[in-house]
């Protein structure tokens, strides 16, 4: 009968417990088969350290003698006094020969090892001395057990490290994050040797190795809660775009079996096997509302049942922070997101760098893609991100793709051309509206019966009306929108008279069903009218989307409001604006981007304006900043606060006090000079003044100009435009409701007293129980407010208090939740100037610091050597000498200061700066775009100007700096091909039409808008290119220009001919030319040599650029005997493969301008 032995009991548990952490089932079981002796360690040793002479590293191999011969010993003590199983020693020798092995293979990992073993063998103890220290069996047995448990402690948390795929890339990072763990183990065998010395009984042994596991245990998990603070921490710092919510609400959408062609197609499931590495790019594209979103959210559910997956939802609504940047770093968080040591790498990389540098974000990307094990990246709504973002975000997968082997890319994408031109060369793709009617008619049968269960329809109507809407699916060409719009539409109809004829005359396309919403709200009540129109065109124009609940409050507010109305009943959104808007996380928007892109379209009957809808919403916001919300002087304002909060009279009011200054400073550049938005404006600056406003003219003053603000009132200008600056104000990122008093008396208005009163009022009418709805909860108070806090501001009541976080509006729905986000606020980026008062503050981001010291600091340490500070701000410049008048110029123009600059000038050390020093100033400032100080730098009458500073004028999308620049220019300046270039890309129309105003003085334009050079210039492009057939229709408007360029004509068209063959530049051309000037002689001519170089190619280009020559009637035929002959064309490449292309053939299309021609 075996006893009990506490000993062998203590190395199962060890061996046990080393199996279960290592959690690598192939590694255990092939370092127990190895069975490894002490002499094969040594063996692979002295092969390393032979195989590293020539590497000058065997200095480290020789540091690990000391632990191996430590080892040595225990294996020799533990063999006489244990009846150890052969795993038990496979555990003592295995581990270290694999990883003497794995460090080998790089300098800073051997040379960490070979520390970290020296400082476990010298604090190990000499174990054939501790054999006289415990002669008995017993305790030298327990003995043995402690330390073995140390020794594999040791080994899983290195092993650990050597396990991680690419673990050389990390291996620092890895390494400082391990470290901690490793010193623990290290003072652990020490505290033991030391226990040991002591001659302790086994009690005491059994006692340390069962206070070790439970400090391990304590350790594992401190350690782990913390570096998941810290990469929490940093996720809330950087705050990157989050896409989980968009995708959980896609999936409860998508109707059941629609997607599944997609999933089960060849080309799909090819994309899908990592092995395909000829499949790694997979284009899904179709038209708009095809449902490419929907089948982006399948793939990524199919995806993650084999891979990693990342994934982005871009959308309209969000282009403004949808940056190349900002989706590196969601794709980090996200890599990252599951895994613990990939989480210590993104905390260990530079937070300035991940923040600020795409290229340093796009790397730790990269290395993060290396370490997984097969990833797929989904990206949905490339095109609705700004085309030269997405241009750098492909580039940058591109990137991605060359260097990750197990990577794949999904783009789902309308086909637009710049996204054409990128992906159709190394994608696969898939169209969608070509395939997807099936699953069109399946969600168009089971919305049908949804719909028709909640009706009282009989046999004979349900029947009719399943046979009208039979052909919906095939009227849809592709669109899941159409029919949904339809089929939303017909949910809001009241009679059967209404549906039935509805039905009978289904809109013909998406932009009829658009019109067709539209027109209805057109018909309803004025009142109703109105309110619809309000809230489309708000959708449309909002900064950032309102929720249903403030918009709710800003439409019940008027001009004649002075109390803000109790609002007792909700508004159907869905019903009053029809199937056009939905609602997503309590805010509305539209179905899709289309929908904007219709109705704010000037080209339709019944558009919304954009600057009306502009105008509309910041009336609504100044008006109910207007409506006594004010009032907190009387003793009783804290309990009148709340009952106004209870009420619900502080919906809006976030909203309004932090967009109302920026959309009425819109609406004011854009207003006629009555609007009642002027009147507004000086209400506000009454009613809602700031009687402590204090200006703090040392902060940062973005510089606010226009000319339209001149009509306002001095006091409403001086308002708004200071309460511009406060909103933009770089120390808002340390506002909070606790240090309020530092910071609201910047602001000119006391809407910020205003809403920091608020939500202390608000915070003390929350009780303290956070769950409500959990069962187990504890009963709330009886006075618990929650039901109408929720009614009227829904259920996220627990708001940051940093007043420029979006969860300062957004709020948590429990206080520990917006506790945690609390604890991670921060500016990392601070001024290097000590004497700065933002080298405390800090900034948010490196961008907005650059600014600064760009603005502030640049050259200050080398100024201050020869100008000192005090001079520098004195009015007396005369003292300075030329030396010190130059730097300080400078310094003056990159501050924009134009009144010291103007000081300089007229001093007398000021009339001593060269000419050319001050031909560079005027330089710097056109740079930065100052009109003012580049005209001060221009001497009067100095014409004209050097052509770098019309360009600058021009880049700065200025008009009136452009207008200034242009009138001036060398007329022989601007018209040349690199100053055509720049005006055909020009992002204002307004300069460009200055630049043609310019263009049509007589004699002025050469050929160079005419040539092969400004048409490759534009090929590509659609936008440069249409902009150049605008310039071309401007031009030709003026007869002497049009009869020049005519005279040219064979040499414009055989140019265009000869190099993009554009189809809209050659109608243009044509169509300016006129009718009369076509049939001359010497345009047929130069028609027909367009066309003899068309028809030698079978390109689209081509075969479009000949029908615009022949619908223009190039000559293509002679006359013999009175009848008209056809000329040789019609066996040349381009005439015989043009049906590919047009559809029609050769014959058919002349036949079409000429009629029928003899053969």
């Amino acid at each position: 009968m075996s006893t009990y032995d506490p000993a062998d009991e203590a190395f199962d548990a060890a061996k046990k417990s080393f199996r279960h952490e290592l959690n690598d089932k192939k590694l255990y079981d092939d370092i127990i088969a190895d069975s490894d002796t002490m002499d094969d360690v040594y063996q692979t040793a002295a092969k390393l350290q032979e195989d590293a002479a020539s590497k000058a590293s065997m200095r480290h191999l020789g540091r690990w003698r000391p632990f191996l011969d430590v080892l040595a010993g225990y294996g020799q003590v533990i063999e006489v006094f244990v009846q150890v199983k052969p795993e038990i020693l496979a555990l003592v020798w295995g581990p270290i020969r694999l990883i003497l092995k794995w460090s080998s293979e790089l300098m800073k990992a051997l040379d960490a090892m070979a520390e970290v073993t020296l400082k476990i063998a010298q604090a190990l103890p000499q174990f054939s001395e501790l054999v006289k220290v415990f002669p008995d069996n017993a305790r030298m047995k327990a003995a043995l057990a402690l330390f073995y448990g140390d020794i594999l402690h040791f080994y899983r948390v290195i092993l650990k490290l050597f396990r991680i795929s690419r673990w050389r890339l990390f291996w620092e990072t890895l390494w400082n994050q391990n470290k901690q763990e490793i010193d623990e183990i290290v003072k652990k065998i020490a505290e033991h040797a030391l226990l040991m010395r002591n001659e302790v009984s086994v009690a005491e042994i059994v006692k340390a190795d069962q206070a070790r596991a439970r400090f391990l245990a304590h350790f594992k998990a401190v350690q782990q809660f913390q570096e998941l603070q810290k990469f929490q921490c940093l996720r809330t710092r950087l705050n990157p775009l989050e896409y989980g919510d968009r995708l959980d609400w896609i999936r409860n959408r998508v109707h059941e079996g629609s997607p599944k062609w997609m999933l089960q197609d060849k080309v799909f499931q090819e994309w899908l096997d990592m092995s395909k590495k000829e499949a790694t790019w997979l284009w899904v594209q179709g038209i708009p509302g095809s449902g490419k979103t929907y089948l982006a959210a399948a793939a990524v559910d199919e995806a993650a049942i084999q891979h990693q997956t990342l994934y982005v939802f871009a959308s309209y609504d969000s282009q403004n922070i949808t940056s190349a940047l900002a989706i590196t770093q969601s794709l980090v968080f996200q890599a990252a997101a599951e895994n613990q040591i990939l989480q210590a790498i993104v905390v260990g990389f530079s937070e300035r760098d991940l923040a600020s540098d795409g290229r340093k974000a796009l790397e730790l990307l990269k290395s993060l893609l290396i370490a997984s094990t097969g990833t797929c990246i989904i990206v949905d709504g490339l095109d609705e991100i700004e085309e030269l973002e997405r241009r750098i975000l492909l580039q940058r997968l591109d990137d991605l793709v060359d260097e990750c082997s197990e990577l794949k890319i999904l783009i789902c994408s309308r086909p637009e051309d710049d996204i054409t031109k990128a992906m159709s060369k190394k994608s696969r793709h898939l169209r969608i509206d070509q395939r997807n009617m099936a699953s069109i008619q399946r969600y168009v049968n089971h919305k049908t019966q949804e719909w028709m269960a909640l009706q009282d329809f009989d046999q004979q109507t349900a029947s009719e009306i399943s046979g009208l809407l039979s052909p919906l699916a095939a009227r849809a060409n592709g669109m899941f929108l159409y029919a949904r719009i339809v089929l939303d539409n017909l949910a809001q109809l009241s009679t059967i008279e209404e549906i039935q004829r509805e039905l009978k005359a289904l809109p013909t396309d998406m932009n009829a069903a658009y019109r067709r919403a539209l027109s209805k709200i057109y018909n309803l009540q004025p009142l109703m009218q109105e309110r619809a129109l309000k809230v489309l065109g708000w959708i449309g124009c909002a900064p950032t989307p309102m929720t249903t609940l403030e918009i709710e409050q800003a439409l019940s507010i008027d001009a004649s409001t002075e109390e803000i109305p109790s609002i007792i009943s909700s508004v159907n959104f869905l019903k009053l604006c029809g199937p056009i808007v939905e609602i997503v996380n309590d805010k509305l928007q539209f179905v899709h981007f289309t929908v904007k892109e219709y109705i704010f379209s000037p080209q339709i009957d019944g558009s919304i304006r954009t600057k009306d809808a502009n105008e509309t919403l910041a009336i609504a916001n100044l008006n109910y900043l207007c409506s006594g919300i004010r009032d907190l002087d009387s003793a009783d304002s804290d309990s009148h606060i709340r009952r106004s909060i209870l009420a619900g009279d502080y919906r809006l009011l976030d909203y309004a006090a932090w967009y109302w200054a920026d959309l009425t400073l819109i609406a004011a550049q854009n207003a006629d000079p009555c609007s009642i938005i002027t009147g507004l404006i000086s209400r506000a600056a009454s009613e809602v003044e700031n009687y402590d406003f204090k200006p703090d003219e040392e902060s940062f003053k973005p510089k606010i100009e226009d000319n339209a603000l001149k009509r306002l009132p001095d006091q409403g200008r001086d308002m708004l435009i200071a309460a511009c600056r406060f909103r933009r104000d770089e120390r808002q990122f340390d506002w909070t409701t606790t240090n309020a008093d530092t910071w609201v008396n910047l602001d000119p208005t006391a809407t910020s007293k205003i809403v920091v009163r608020v939500k202390q009022c608000f915070e003390l009418l929350l009780c303290s129980n956070d769950t409500h709805d959990d069962a187990s909860a504890q009963p709330c108070r009886s006075d618990c407010r929650r039901a109408a806090l929720q009614r009227h501001y829904g259920p996220h009541f627990y708001k940051c208090p940093y007043f420029s976080c979006p969860y300062s509006r957004r709020g948590f729905v429990s206080r520990q939740a917006r506790d945690d986000h609390e604890k991670v606020h921060g500016r990392p980026w601070k001024c290097p100037f000590t004497s700065c008062q933002f080298s405390m503050i800090g900034f948010r981001s490196q961008h907005r610091k650059d600014i600064h010291v760009k603005r502030f600091h640049q050259d200050e340490s080398a100024l201050i050597s020869t100008v000192d500070a005090d001079r520098m701000a004195s009015s007396d410049f005369d003292n300075l000498d030329e030396h010190e008048a130059q730097p300080l110029l400078f310094i003056l123009v990159r501050a924009d200061n134009t009144e010291a600059v103007q000081r300089l000038l007229v001093s007398s050390s000021g009339r001593k700066i060269k000419p050319d020093a001050l031909a560079a100033a005027r330089a710097s400032a056109a740079r930065q775009g100052s009109m003012a100080m580049t005209q001060l730098l221009t001497l009067e009458g100095k014409t004209p100007l050097p052509v770098s500073i019309v360009i600058y004028a021009v880049q700065s999308e200025d008009v009136e700096f452009a207008k200034w620049g242009l009138s001036r220019a060398n007329r022989s300046d601007i018209n040349t091909r690199p100053f055509n270039k720049l005006m055909l890309r020009t992002a204002s129309d307004e300069i460009h039409l200055l630049w043609v105003a310019i263009l049509k003085r007589p004699y002025l334009v050469g050929m160079s808008l005419f040539g092969k050079a400004v048409f490759n210039d534009v090929k590509d492009n659609p936008l440069w290119e249409e902009r150049l057939a605008l310039t071309w229709r401007l031009l030709m408007d003026e007869s002497h220009f049009r009869y020049q360029i005519m005279s040219a004509s064979s040499r414009i068209l055989v140019a265009l001919a000869s190099s993009t063959m554009s189809a809209t530049l050659g109608k243009t051309f044509l169509t300016s030319c006129g009718e009369d000037a076509c049939g001359s002689t010497f345009m047929k001519n130069s028609k027909k040599a367009a066309l003899e170089i068309a028809v030698k190619k079978s390109t689209r280009e081509a075969a479009e650029f000949m029908k615009i020559l022949i619908e223009h009637h190039a000559l293509v035929c002679h006359y013999e005997g009175g009848l008209p002959q056809r000329l040789p064309y019609e066996g040349w490449v381009g005439p015989k493969g043009i049906q590919k292309w047009l559809g029609i053939t050769w014959r058919e299309l002349i036949d079409q301008t000429w009629g029928p021609l003899k053969d």
